[in-house]
């Protein structure tokens, strides 16, 4: 259970890292994401391993940027994998509904006042704001 608790905050924490990085340079670097991805994968596999369902939003994603690159980076796939295996899939599905719905306005918004047609969109602040959402309504 708090140990849990401590796993949200940091990966709360973490987001924000990514997101700052996300914004700054469209990266999530892979210096950090590989080994708290290893690690995580390593301790749920031993601790709590269906917690590691949590990873099927990510192939989804995958799946999406093996098929159309461009569409979804690399580091997308490796945070929502992150952001999968501390929360697992029950608690995964709040955070990337409230981040696709996020997208969904920033770009609306942005065709609404034709800023530009199409413009890469950092998916890790979304994602923050997801976490937030998420870890909010945890009683």
């Amino acid at each position: 259970m708090y140990l849990d608790m401590v796993l949200r905050v940091a990966l709360l924490l973490l987001c924000t890292w990514f997101s700052y990085t996300d914004l700054r340079s469209r990266v999530i670097p892979n210096r950090i994401t590989h080994p708290v991805l290893f690690a995580l994968l390593l301790f749920r596999m031993i601790v709590s391993p269906q917690y590691l369902w949590g990873l099927v939003p990510a192939v989804f994603l995958l799946t999406i940027f093996m098929l159309k690159p461009g569409a979804v980076g690399a580091g997308d796939v490796k945070l929502v994998s992150i952001v999968g295996v501390v929360l697992g899939l029950e608690r995964v599905i709040l955070p990337l509904l409230v981040m696709c719905f996020a997208v969904l306005g920033y770009t609306g918004v942005r065709r609404l006042l034709r800023l530009s047609k199409f413009v890469s969109v950092p998916l890790a602040p979304f994602m923050w704001v997801g976490l937030v959402v998420e870890l909010s309504s945890i009683s």
